[in-house]
């Protein structure tokens, strides 16, 4: 369960971090892409949910990332 202040907290240091990153590499995309989940996920939950889960849509309902996985024949 996330306070009003702790999540305004972590929404500020995430974008703080976006805003300081320099994209040079995959690495550094990668990395992007995952401080905007985690600021998705922030801002997608309520203040006071009594889980912690409320709001945040179910992993097989986000979208996916990244290329689809290739059939291998071996």
């Amino acid at each position: 369960m996330l306070s009003g202040a702790v999540r305004e907290m972590l929404v500020d240091l995430i974008e703080v971090r976006l805003s300081c990153l320099d994209i040079t590499d995959r690495e550094d995309h990668r990395e992007m892409l995952v401080l905007r989940r985690a600021l998705q996920e922030v801002n997608a939950r309520p203040a006071e949910s009594l889980d912690g889960m409320e709001g945040v849509p179910p992993a097989h309902m986000l979208p996916r990332r990244g290329r689809k996985a290739r059939a291998r024949y071996f």
